[in-house]
C-alpha cells in the first residue's frame, strides 16, 4: 500500500470523527484533551505538508500542476497567501541542517510559526538551535519571535543594521478596508521606535477607559479598551487631564551603549516593539518619555525598600523583567499588577527578587 493510500485512509477515520462529533456532550476535562490533539496532529500534518511541497519544489512538478512556482501550488492546494506559502517552504529548506528543528516539527511539538522562527534563526546561527527550541517549548509566541529577532539582529554589522531600519521606516503605512461585517477594519506598519509611542499613547487611555468600566460594572476585552482608545485619541479627549502618562521602555546591554553596536547575546530593543538600532536607543536618551533599563549597568537586583512603595528604578526593572504574568501558561499583558512573592506583612522585602508581575485573573 502507497503511503498516499495510508495518509488518506487515516484522514477519512479523523474526518468520520470530526463530522459526527458532538462537542456539546463532552466533559470539560476530555474537551481540552481533544483539543491538545487535535492541535498536535495539525502541527505535524503542517512538517509533513512542508516537507512534501519542499519536494514538489525539488522535482519542478508545480509546472505539471499548473503553476509557476511551488510557493503558487502550496498556496493554491492548502488555501494560504504566498508569502505564508513561500515561508513554509524555506522552513523546510533548512529542516535538513537543523536536526533538532526537523525532529519536534515533525512530532508536533510546534507550529509552523515557530519553526519558521527558529528556522531563520538557525540559519544564522545554527548552535543557538537548542535553546530556541527550549523557549518555543516553555515561553509563549511573543518571547521566541523576540529572542529569534535579537539573535539575528547580532549578525548584522552596525551599518547593515542601520540601513535594515531605514527600509523598514520605508515601509510604514496605514491600510484600511471594511469587512465582511460592515466594520472598518485596517492594520498598520510603523518603525519599532514610532510603535512604542502609538502603542504607549493607546495603553494609557484603555487604562483609564478600564478604570472607568470597571468602577460601572463593565467588562470589556483588552482589544475593545484599544479601539476605544484610538478613537478617543482621535476625537481630542484621549488623555483627559494632565499630561499623556505613556512612556518607551528600552532595554540595551551597557557594552552594546558604549560600543555602538551589538555583539552575540546583547539586545536593544524597545519593549513591546522590538529590536532596534543601537543608534536609535542613543537618539532617544533625552527624551522626557524614555525608560532605560542597561543590563549589566545598575545592579537593579540590589534595589529594595524598607516600605510598601515600589521605587521608580525598581519598578522600571520589574516592568523590563516580567513582560507578561508570571503564572506559567499566561501571556496576559493587559492591567498587570505587582504583587510580593513573600508577603510584605510577614517580613517579605520590597526587592526585584521577591516582586512579580500578575494578571488580574491569576
Amino acid at each position: 500500500m502507497s503511503l498516499v493510500s495510508v495518509l488518506e485512509g487515516h484522514f477519512e477515520a479523523i474526518r468520520g470523527v470530526i463530522v459526527t462529533l458532538d462537542a456539546s456532550s463532552l466533559q470539560g476535562l476530555e474537551a481540552a484533551r481533544l483539543v491538545e490533539v487535535f492541535a498536535s496532529t495539525e502541527k505535524a500534518c503542517a512538517a509533513g505538508k512542508a516537507l512534501c511541497a519542499k519536494r514538489v519544489e525539488e522535482t519542478g512538478h508545480f509546472e505539471a500542476a499548473g503553476h509557476l512556482d511551488a510557493p503558487s501550488f502550496l498556496a493554491a492546494v492548502s488555501g494560504e497567501t504566498k508569502r505564508q506559502a513561500r515561508e513554509l517552504l524555506e522552513t523546510a529548506g533548512e529542516l535538513r541542517r537543523l536536526p533538532g528543528l526537523d525532529e519536534s516539527f515533525r512530532s508536533g511539538e510546534l507550529s509552523g510559526r515557530q519553526a519558521r522562527e527558529i528556522a531563520r534563526a538557525g540559519a544564522i546561527d545554527a548552535r543557538a538551535e537548542g535553546e530556541l527550541l527550549e523557549k518555543a517549548r516553555s515561553g509563549s509566541l511573543h518571547e521566541l519571535v523576540e529572542a529569534c529577532a535579537n539573535l539575528r539582529a547580532t549578525f548584522l554589522s552596525k551599518e547593515d543594521d542601520e540601513r535594515r531600519h531605514v527600509r523598514l521606516r520605508a515601509r510604514r503605512g496605514l491600510f484600511s478596508f471594511t469587512d465582511e461585517s460592515g466594520g472598518l477594519s485596517g492594520r498598520f506598519c510603523l518603525a519599532p521606535e514610532d510603535g512604542a509611542v502609538v502603542i504607549g499613547r493607546l495603553e494609557s487611555i484603555a487604562e483609564r477607559l478600564f478604570k472607568e468600566a470597571r468602577r460601572n460594572g463593565d467588562k470589556e476585552s483588552h482589544a475593545s479598551l484599544l479601539a476605544d482608545a484610538l478613537v478617543a485619541l482621535a476625537r481630542g479627549d484621549g488623555e483627559g487631564v494632565g499630561p499623556p502618562s505613556y512612556s518607551v521602555l528600552m532595554r540595551i546591554d551597557l557594552e552594546a551603549l558604549a560600543r555602538g553596536q551589538l555583539r552575540a547575546g546583547e539586545e536593544s530593543m524597545i519593549e513591546g516593539a522590538g529590536h532596534v538600532p543601537v543608534s536609535v536607543v542613543q537618539s532617544y536618551l533625552d527624551e522626557a518619555k524614555l525608560r532605560l533599563v542597561v543590563t549589566k549597568g545598575e545592579d537593579v537586583t540590589s534595589v529594595f525598600s524598607f516600605a510598601r512603595t515600589i521605587p521608580a528604578a525598581l519598578k522600571t526593572a520589574l516592568v523590563a523583567r516580567d513582560r507578561t504574568c508570571v503564572v506559567p501558561g499566561c501571556s496576559s499583558s493587559f492591567h498587570l499588577e505587582i504583587d510580593h512573592i513573600q508577603e510584605f506583612a510577614r517580613g517579605g522585602p520590597t526587592a526585584l527578587w521577591n516582586l512579580c508581575r500578575l494578571c488580574k485573573l491569576c
